[in-house]
C-alpha cells in the first residue's frame, strides 16, 4: 500500500504542517493543522505544539501522525500568546521548520458572550462493532444557535472519518444527527474513528479525540486459525487446484513415513496447458512472530525438463501476490522426495499459499506432499533454509536451484 510507514523515507525531517489555525477562550487555545503535503512520502512521527508570552517557551511532544489538533489549558485571560507548531520524525538534526502564529486569549467576559459560537470538537466519540456494521455515536458540547432552530436555517452537520488503524487510507461520511452507521468494513481488523461538527456558516472544529474499533471476525469465512498440516491421506485439506493441467490425488507409497497418498500432475489430461496451481485455504496467523513453511516435491526422470516450481503469498484483501521461492526443477535430483523449509516473519493479515508449476513444452510428472504451515521457526537443521523475510523483502524474489542432498540453496 502506497504512503504506508514501510514505503515513506525517514532521511530528512519533515516539512511543516499546513493550515494551522488558533481558537481561544479566556483560559485555553485550541490548534489544529493538517499534515504537511510530502507526508505520503517523508515519514512523519508525530508534531510538537510550543507556546509562551513573547516566545514559545514551552513544549508539549504529540506521538502519532494522525492528530491534527491539541487544546492547551490554564492560560491567562486577555493575554498575548505565541504558539508553533512542527512535525517531527527521526532523522538526524533538528525538528521540522516550526510554523508560528499569535493569539489573544479572551477577557473572562468576552468568553462567556462568545462561548455559545465556538465550534468544539464532538466528545464521547464511541463505536461500537456488531455482526456486519459499526455504530457510531457522539455528544455535541456546541449549544445550538437561534438561527439553526429556523425553518429555512442550515444547520450543522458532522463529518465521521474512518480507516484502518494506523494507515493512511481514511474515508468520509456526513450526517446530520448524531450517530452513524459504518458498513463494508473487513471483519477481523482494528479500525480508528474520529468525528468534527460543521456549523450553518460552514466553520469547523477540530477533529475529535479518536475511538479504535475492532470488527467481528467472518463466521463464514474459511480460516485456519491453528498450525495447518497436510498429507492428502483423508482428502484434499480444503486445498483448490487451478489450471488446465490439475494436480489430484492419487494412492502410492511415494513418500517414506508419510502416508500413502499424494498430490500429483498428470500431464496426458492437458498436454496443450502451460501451468498449473494448487492453492491453500485461507490462514489467519496474526499472533504468531515467525512462520514455518515446509512441503516435498518429487519430480519423474524426464528430458528437457525446463519446469519453474513457485511458491507464493496471496493478500487475501487485495490478492496480491507475493513470490517466496522459485526453483528450477532441472537441477533437482529425479525420483527422489526433497524437503524445503521457508521461514517467515509473521503477525500478517489473512493470506492464502499458492503452489504454482510452469513449463515451456510438456509438464513434468510432478508429486507434493506433507504441506505444513506452523507458528515459530522452522526447527529441523537439516539442510539449508531461506532467511527470514520481511514482508517488505518478499517483493523481492527469491531463485533457488538444487542438486544432489541438498535441502535447499537459498541467497542470505
Amino acid at each position: 500500500m502506497l504512503g504506508t510507514e514501510c514505503t515513506r523515507k525517514e532521511d530528512r525531517v519533515p516539512d511543516s504542517p499546513e493550515n494551522v489555525h488558533v481558537r481561544t477562550t479566556a483560559h485555553s487555545a485550541t490548534l489544529w493543522w493538517d499534515q504537511p503535503s510530502t507526508s505520503d512520502r517523508i515519514l512523519v512521527r508525530g508534531y510538537a505544539v510550543s507556546y509562551g508570552i513573547g516566545t514559545p517557551s514551552s513544549k508539549i511532544v504529540i506521538e502519532g501522525p494522525n492528530t491534527n489538533s491539541f487544546t492547551i489549558e490554564r492560560l491567562k485571560p486577555s493575554t498575548t500568546y505565541v504558539f508553533a507548531v512542527n512535525a517531527y520524525n527521526e532523522a538526524d538534526g533538528e525538528d521540522g521548520e516550526k510554523v508560528l502564529l499569535t493569539g489573544k486569549t479572551l477577557s473572562d467576559d468576552d468568553s462567556k458572550e462568545k462561548g455559545a459560537f465556538s465550534l468544539w470538537p464532538p466528545i464521547a466519540v464511541r463505536a461500537l462493532a456488531k455482526e456486519r456494521l459499526v455504530e457510531v455515536s457522539w455528544e455535541d458540547p456546541n449549544p445550538e444557535r437561534r438561527e439553526e432552530n429556523r425553518v429555512d436555517g442550515t444547520g450543522r452537520h458532522y463529518i465521521v472519518q474512518y480507516g484502518l488503524y494506523q494507515t493512511d487510507h481514511h474515508e468520509k461520511l456526513r450526517v446530520n444527527g448524531r450517530n452513524a452507521k459504518l458498513v463494508n468494513l473487513l471483519p477481523g481488523r482494528e479500525y480508528e474513528v474520529a468525528v468534527k461538527v460543521i456549523d450553518g456558516n460552514g466553520r469547523e472544529s477540530p477533529w475529535s479525540i479518536r475511538d479504535i474499533v475492532l470488527t467481528p471476525q467472518d463466521q463464514k469465512a474459511e480460516i485456519s486459525r491453528y498450525d495447518w498440516i497436510c498429507g492428502f491421506e483423508k482428502d484434499l485439506c480444503g486445498m483448490k487446484t487451478i489450471g488446465d493441467t490439475r494436480w489430484e490425488r492419487i494412492k502410492g507409497h511415494l513418500k517414506a513415513n508419510a502416508g500413502h497418498y499424494v498430490m500429483s500432475i498428470n500431464p496426458s489430461l492437458s498436454p496443450s496447458s502451460h501451468s498449473s496451481h494448487l492453492i491453500t485455504p485461507t490462514f489467519h496467523m496474526q499472533k504468531s512472530h515467525s512462520l514455518c513453511v515446509r512441503f516435498s516435491i518429487q519430480m519423474k526422470e524426464k528430458e528437457d525438463n525446463d519446469a519453474i516450481f513457485s511458491v507464493f503469498l496471496e493478500d487475501e484483501r487485495t490478492f496480491r501476490k507475493e513470490e517466496l521461492i522459485k526453483i528450477e526443477t532441472e537441477k533437482m535430483e529425479k525420483e527422489k522426495w526433497i524437503d524445503f523449509r521457508l521461514n517467515l516473519k509473521g503477525l500478517r493479515p489473512a493470506f492464502k499459499l499458492v503452489y504454482e508449476l510452469k513449463w515451456k513444452h510438456s509438464a513434468p510428472m510432478t508429486s507434493l506432499d506433507s504441506l505444513v504451515l506452523s507458528s515459530g521457526v522452522c526447527g529441523d537443521k537439516a539442510g539449508l533454509r531461506l532467511p527470514p523475510y520481511t514482508t517488505s523483502n518478499l517483493k523481492e524474489s527469491t531463485k533457488c536451484s538444487l542438486s544432489g542432498e541438498m535441502g535447499l540453496l537459498g541467497i542470505w
